[in-house]
């Protein structure tokens, strides 16, 4: 929808208002939605940000790698026969399931 020549003529008078009494405002105004060159501070600092997430990201990676390759390492490293002996078991030799109970010790007196 165009403008009518008034409109249009009122437009112009507040620009050159708002030029003469906000020039910084202005310029700032007039690059609104222009898309800004990829270098410059603003581009520098967003690369800076990208690279900076990225090898965080990188670093938590490979923590949680090396924490399950550890986890993984323990675990078989703990199921391993020591010595070409087999492993303990927790299960009595025979076939009957035995019940250990602890025996409290009495503490020494005084």
């Amino acid at each position: 929808m165009a403008l009518s020549m008034d409109e249009q003529r009122i437009l112009a008078a507040i620009e050159q208002q708002l030029t003469r009494e906000e020039p910084a405002l202005a310029t700032r105004l007039s690059t609104f939605g222009r898309r800004r060159r990829p270098g410059g501070r603003d581009g520098r600092r967003r690369m800076v940000l990208r690279v900076t997430a990225l090898v965080m990201v990188a670093v938590f990676v490979i923590g949680i790698v090396v924490a399950v390759y550890a986890a993984v390492l323990n675990s078989s490293r703990s199921r391993a026969p020591q010595n070409g002996t087999r492993g303990a078991t927790s299960a009595p030799a025979s076939s009957e399931t035995s019940l250990h109970v602890p025996v409290p010790q009495q503490l020494p007196s005084r």
